[in-house]
């Protein structure tokens, strides 16, 4: 079990019609809301350039990026950020990482969308709490003790 954020290009879209992006395989490479192959390598080379610690692997449409607990797979619709409830993920390190990845993404004009939630992240220490919270009920849903 994972929490999943997804990034998109800042367009001033409403949840509905971020939703409506989520359903297509593909944008035209002329669609300003796509993850152009120049916004794709700008990202990587701002994350080269970080104490970041990523390894990538191509996938059929677009590839992974795999930090040491969590992942970012970038395709040409979204980048997607997959954050398993392991308790490595509740350490002050990885939030540091996450903060990091947030503000790279940030920078190259991206937003943090929670579809769970339905709402727009600004903010990684939203990410955190509600990280922390779905830990809890994952937990208990699983059987599990909740990480503290």
């Amino acid at each position: 079990m994972s929490y999943t954020l997804y990034f998109l290009p800042q367009l001033g879209l409403s949840m509905e019609q971020v939703q409506e992006r989520f359903t297509k395989d593909q944008f035209p490479s002329n669609d300003e809301g796509s993850i152009s192959p120049e916004l794709q390598a700008s990202i990587l080379h701002s994350l080269s350039a970080s104490s970041l610690d990523v390894s990538q692997s191509p996938l059929e449409k677009g590839y992974s990026l795999d930090f040491s607990s969590f992942q970012l797979v970038v395709s040409p619709n979204h980048l997607r950020l997959d954050l398993p409830y392991w308790e490595e993920n509740t350490k002050t390190t990885t939030k540091q990482k996450l903060r990091q990845l947030f503000n790279i993404l940030q920078h190259h004009k991206l937003v943090g969308i929670d579809p769970q939630l339905d709402k727009i992240v600004e903010d990684p220490d939203e990410i955190f709490s509600t990280f922390e919270a779905n830990q809890k009920l994952a937990a208990e849903v699983m059987g599990e003790r909740p990480i503290l």
